[in-house]
């Protein structure tokens, strides 16, 4: 029996990457009459050419449909196109709930003045990982390639903000994602995800993770993404919501300038936004 995993899925033939060669298999016939998903990153069994078990999975990503991803890489400019404080909060919560870790990537850094430079910095350091990408001349592409090595990364972001030319100059390939659309958007192909060995790791093929409806069903969920909060001191109250009780670190921390205000006021708007404040 080998382990390994699912890179790529070819009609009802799959390739698994194991320690020391790729094999091409399909599923035992007990795991097709029991209709097992088998998704690009999952950990299988190998047993004779056929899969034989999948084990449990860390996560399953919808679009693009993965599993196991351990990274995204979030692109933002503050222009063309631009992303207000709220829309990258999104994102991160997003990115949050799925259980990987978040690197925020600011596309087109060369092109900010200092004092934006500065401000994004201030605003987002503490919320996750960040490196600036410039888009002449590549900067901080060797930095990503470092952060991304031993993982699973999917590169995330609005349409138009650069992911399909990070990819590439990342992986020396093309992503698969069509042309932009009058409207700006871009049109992804069907095709179903891959994934592309990126020194000990891999990167998925298809940019395009953009999971904004978000699951919350409580505001202390929505708490818990926002990283910025764990460095405050403990509040009075163990359930706090960091809203209206009394003795809130948090919001002591918001009022001594140690966490950014933007990040707070996102915070409540998003709990507005999904009905929990």
């Amino acid at each position: 029996m080998t382990k390994g995993r699912v890179t790529s899925v070819h009609g009802a033939t799959f390739e698994v990457a194991t320690d020391s060669e790729t094999l091409e298999v399909r599923p035992r016939g007990a795991l097709r009459h029991a209709k097992q998903e088998i998704l690009v990153g999952d950990f299988v069994e190998v047993e004779r050419e056929q899969i034989i078990s999948v084990t449990a999975r860390k996560n399953r990503l919808m679009r693009p449909r993965v599993a196991n991803v351990d990274l995204v890489v979030l692109l933002t400019t503050l222009d063309r196109p631009a992303l207000s404080d709220l829309d990258v909060a999104r994102r991160l919560v997003a990115i949050e709930l799925t259980g990987a870790a978040p690197l925020l990537v600011l596309a087109k850094a060369d092109l900010l003045s200092d004092q934006d430079r500065e401000r994004f910095s201030a605003t987002y350091r503490r919320a996750a990982p960040l490196i600036g990408l410039s888009s002449v001349t590549g900067a901080g592409v060797e930095q990503i390639r470092s952060a991304l090595d031993g993982h699973v990364a999917v590169l995330a972001g609005a349409s138009g903000v650069g992911k399909s030319t990070l990819f590439t100059r990342l992986t020396g390939a093309a992503a698969r994602t069509g042309t932009l659309s009058g409207a700006g958007r871009g049109r992804h192909t069907t095709r179903r995800a891959e994934l592309v060995a990126l020194g000990r790791g891999y990167l998925v093929d298809t940019p395009g993770f953009e999971a904004l409806d978000l699951d919350l069903t409580d505001i202390r969920q929505l708490s818990a993404c926002f990283p910025e909060w764990r460095e405050a001191a403990p509040c009075r109250f163990r359930d706090c919501t960091h809203r209206l009780e009394p003795d809130c670190a948090v919001q002591q921390a918001v009022a001594e300038g140690r966490v950014p205000r933007v990040r707070y006021e996102s915070y409540l708007a998003l709990g507005k936004e999904v009905g929990l404040a």
